[in-house]
């Protein structure tokens, strides 16, 4: 009776370890053919708001797509978002005119990195001018009246 306890026991545990890795392998191997994209417009406007979109090959449940920018020697996380479908939209950070702001995408599920993207530099534009109000017309000069004719003369 005790030699099947035994074996029933090491069985169990045999089968929660295979489980257990292959759920680690899964993991691997879904990651592998995962891949981030990152867009930044162009053109980033100092004081205008900047929109980024992350885009993943496929949907991985239990994923943040966290937008991260450089700040000096580290990355600093500037805006994150659930991914429940294969894309989000976060906002940027906004920087001063001049600078060139360095962004990526990190996929994460719990603490662990699961997929990043490719880092994408741009370059922070002056905000142009507001225009300038259309200086008023000048008032025009008044014409005069004409006269009626008058009766004809006879």
């Amino acid at each position: 009776m005790d030699v099947t306890r035994r074996s029933l026991r090491r069985c169990c545990t045999a089968v929660a370890v295979a489980v257990v890795l292959a759920a680690a392998l899964g993991d691997a191997a879904s990651a592998a053919s995962l891949h981030v994209r990152l867009s930044v417009p162009v053109a980033l406007v100092a004081g205008a708001p900047c929109r980024a979109k992350v885009a993943v090959t496929e949907t991985v449940r239990g994923t943040t797509a966290v937008l991260q920018e450089r700040a000096g020697q580290q990355w600093r996380s500037i805006a994150r978002k659930r991914l429940r479908s294969r894309s989000a939209t976060l906002a940027c950070a906004e920087g001063p005119a001049g600078r060139t702001l360095r962004f990526r995408a990190v996929l994460r599920r719990g603490e662990r990195t699961i997929a990043r993207s490719v880092v994408v530099s741009r370059r922070v534009l002056a905000a142009s001018p507001a225009p300038q109000p259309a200086p008023p017309s000048p008032t025009p000069i008044p014409r005069p009246i004409p006269e009626p004719p008058g009766p004809p003369p006879y």
